[in-house]
């Protein structure tokens, strides 16, 4: 019940009883706000696994979901690393 908005990618889309919307893993982002004054409901389903990655491009980070916590990374914090630097030790 209620109604929303789907911002998916750099689109926005009403949405309101009776609608669906699915997303592939990759998939383009996409968030789901309501500003309007009345409730939204809505039914939300997925899959969790042992380890997900959520990116964030308005906020400029990615969020990593594991076993042992949540934890934030900041998009210019990344940087390329090859297999071989991955096992070489200090």
């Amino acid at each position: 019940s209620g109604r929303g908005r789907a911002e998916i990618g750099d689109q926005a889309f009403e949405v309101g009883p009776g609608d669906f919307m699915g997303f592939t893993a990759p998939g383009e982002a996409h968030h789901l706000i309501n500003p309007y004054d009345e409730d939204l409901v809505y039914l939300m389903g997925g899959e969790r696994s042992g380890l997900e990655i959520g990116h964030f491009p308005r906020l400029g980070r990615k969020i990593v979901f594991s076993g042992s916590g949540i934890y934030a990374v900041d998009d210019a914090s990344l940087a390329p690393l090859n297999f071989g630097d991955f096992l070489a030790k200090d």
